[in-house]
């Protein structure tokens, strides 16, 4: 067989983004019904019989139910992961800057709450790129930073943009907690935690969902840091053409 028999061809791929949108659509609401069935039964049984247990059959009811909200939370990730690659939402001239002061009032009260320091080095330019993308890529970096801080330490976060030649690179420098450099690429494959959910909780699809949005726009993203001395996570993203 040579290479052009192997070519996906357009009726092929139109074929295989329907039958990925159907599998997103089975995933998003036939998966659902049991879960939603096993939160809402084991919420009636906790507010029916919850008194009539004793402690352990209240802690595994606990149990069941933290892990029924977390199963939801993985279920939201994986289809947000997926529906990525069906996007079909134009890129437009955005406002980086913008964007960034969006992720900055939707994540206020968190700021406000640990006295979070953000600053902004010089503009950030305009560029071309699905705004609704980016908003996320913005807020879900904003947010680790946030949550990767010691309790007992204030957030300094400091966003940046440079110019490097047909690209720009966005900086994202935090004091936080920091990435050690054996897990530096694991931290941005879908599910991959470094901590457990008492210590930082989440179902780590963030950074997976950054590194997929970046790439769909032609950009490269990495970390650098060493343990507990703050990390920078910077992004790429081509300039706009004229």
């Amino acid at each position: 067989m040579s290479v052009a028999d192997t070519h996906i061809f357009p009726s092929d791929a139109e074929a295989l983004a329907r039958e990925f949108k159907e599998f997103t659509h089975i995933v998003s609401h036939d998966f659902r019904a049991p879960l939603r069935s096993i939160t809402e039964f084991s919420k009636l049984l906790q507010d029916e019989q919850g008194a009539k247990m004793d402690d352990e059959g209240r802690l595994y009811l606990a149990l069941v139910q933290e892990s029924g909200a977390k199963l939801q939370n993985m279920l939201d990730g994986v289809l947000e992961y997926s529906r990525l690659s069906l996007s079909t939402e134009a890129r437009s001239d955005t406002d980086s800057g913008g964007l960034v002061k969006q992720a900055a009032q939707a994540l206020d009260t968190v700021i406000a709450s640990r006295g979070a320091k953000i600053t902004i080095t010089g503009e950030l330019p305009r560029i071309h790129a699905v705004p609704q993308h980016y908003a996320r890529v913005f807020s879900a970096l904003l947010d680790n930073a946030l949550k990767f801080t010691e309790a007992d330490k204030t957030p300094d976060i400091v966003i940046s943009a440079q110019r490097n030649d047909n690209a720009w690179a966005f900086s994202m420098q935090d004091n936080g907690i920091g990435v050690e450099k054996e897990f530096q690429e694991r931290i941005f494959q879908p599910f991959r935690k470094l901590y457990t959910d008492d210590v930082y909780p989440g179902i780590g699809m963030g950074l997976a969902i950054v590194k997929k949005i970046v790439e769909m726009h032609g950009g490269k993203i990495w970390v650098e840091s060493e343990a507990g001395q703050g990390a920078v996570f910077t992004f790429t993203i081509a300039c706009r053409e004229g």
